[in-house]
């Protein structure tokens, strides 16, 4: 599955079709999907190393949500 990144880092469509609308968009940048990570709350880009970053990559999406439900409850905590 593609992704489609605004250069800002948030998630902005997903599928070849989106790719396709926003592959001449200087501001958008399409990646592919990692194989076996289907959340896309899990998917971000960062424009420093111009990367895809999958947060909690060794983990299930079952046990990522977990996981992150703790550090956002954490965070909040603080």
């Amino acid at each position: 599955m593609k992704l489609v990144f605004s250069i800002y880092g948030n998630i902005i469509g997903r599928g070849d079709q989106a790719a396709s609308d926003y592959a001449s968009d200087p501001n958008a940048v399409v990646f592919d999907a990692v194989e076996g990570v289907d959340e896309l709350w899990r998917y971000s880009y960062d424009a420093e190393t111009e990367a895809l970053v999958v947060e909690y990559p060794d983990m299930t999406d079952e046990e990522a949500l977990a996981q992150l439900e703790i550090d956002a409850a954490a965070e909040n905590a603080e």
